[in-house]
């Protein structure tokens, strides 16, 4: 997923992505990502889960510029109860 955060942007453009439905597996799942946030116009990427369409809290987030590389980040994803949900990244720019 991409989203531009210079011109020609607008303020407060937002880029979501859903994953598939997925089902639980234990107690204990991890998602994995690669991230890349660097410059002066970068604002907030937000991980959520979210059940029965609903969004959770952030079950992880960054906000702001990070140093011009890729960045690995692996998140616990216990919180799910044992039910069926989707993984869903909201990326927004200023």
């Amino acid at each position: 997923m991409f989203i531009e955060t210079s011109s020609p942007r607008q303020p407060n453009d937002t880029a979501r992505l859903e994953s598939p439905l997925v089902p639980p597996k234990g107690n204990a799942q991890c998602i994995r990502f690669w991230y890349h946030m660097y410059g002066p116009d970068i604002n907030t990427l937000n991980v959520y889960t979210m059940i029965n369409n609903v969004l959770s809290r952030p079950v992880w987030s960054r906000t702001g510029t990070v140093d011009n590389q890729w960045h690995f980040q692996a998140v616990d994803l216990t919180t799910t109860g044992g039910t069926v949900f989707k993984v869903t990244y909201l990326v927004q720019a200023y």
